[in-house]
């Protein structure tokens, strides 16, 4: 009914569409509206401006999917960087504590299969005096390397402190994680870290998730296995529950 001026009412559609459905499903739409859109003005007013129509609303088609792009990869580094810890590429304490919580709420199923394996590196403070922070941050990304080459698709590796690290372990019971925490120990002990050929060792506390148990009390009898293996010598494992 408005002839050629009637063609500028499609591009707020167009736009439109993308605030009200699915990236995917509006940019078919789009589509399907830009062919609709170009045979309803080679109808009303000729050819050539429809060419002009449809190639200048393909334009804004591309231009839109373009940008949701470059927003979507945004978003996503965003996401990353908020539960990433930027010097390791482990996930970082605040993720952990939001995995926990969703695996201790009900209706998770097998989440009493759960273990917990909490890590530090064996006198990295004295290491990191002797051969400075630089090579100190090396080993701390090399053993991060060295556990997800290890780990499993499932399990997820979180640093917690300076040289501290949470492995968690899915549908795990408290016999399996010791073997893979033992595995990972003396897998680490037999390669050579430091730039004079030493090895590093690390002291390893196992807890596994029990039925009622909270968030904060799973973490804690991570911890306690942990301490109880450095005080009886370090380079060792150590399962919760064992030494009380």
């Amino acid at each position: 009914d408005q002839g050629y001026y009637g063609v500028f009412w499609a591009f707020p559609i167009l736009f439109g569409a993308y605030f009200v459905l699915p990236r995917r499903q509006a940019t078919l739409i789009g589509a399907a509206f830009t062919l609709a859109m170009t045979a309803i003005a080679a109808l009303k007013v000729g050819w050539p401006p429809a060419i002009r129509a449809f190639a200048s609303m393909g334009l804004t088609l591309f231009m839109i999917s373009w940008a949701l792009g470059i927003i979507a990869e945004l978003q996503r580094a965003l996401r990353e960087q908020a539960i990433t810890d930027p010097l390791t590429g482990a996930f970082n304490r605040r993720h952990l504590q939001a995995e926990l919580a969703r695996l201790s709420q009900p209706g998770e199923g097998v989440a009493h299969t759960h273990s917990l394996l909490a890590i530090d590196i064996d006198h990295f403070k004295r290491g990191n005096d002797r051969f400075g922070h630089a090579e100190g941050d090396q080993v701390l990304r090399r053993l991060v390397t060295a556990i997800l080459v290890r780990k499993r698709a499932s399990d997820l590796l979180f640093r917690t402190g300076g040289e501290e690290f949470m492995l968690l372990l899915h549908r795990t019971s408290p016999v399996q994680a010791r073997v893979i925490a033992e595995d990972l120990r003396e897998r680490l002990e037999s390669q050579s870290w430091l730039p004079n050929g030493d090895s590093i060792t690390i002291s390893i506390g196992v807890n596994t998730w029990r039925p009622g148990q909270g968030v904060g009390e799973w973490l804690l009898g991570a911890d306690r296995a942990l301490l109880e293996a450095k005080r009886e010598g370090r380079n060792r494992v150590t399962v919760a529950g064992e030494f009380d």
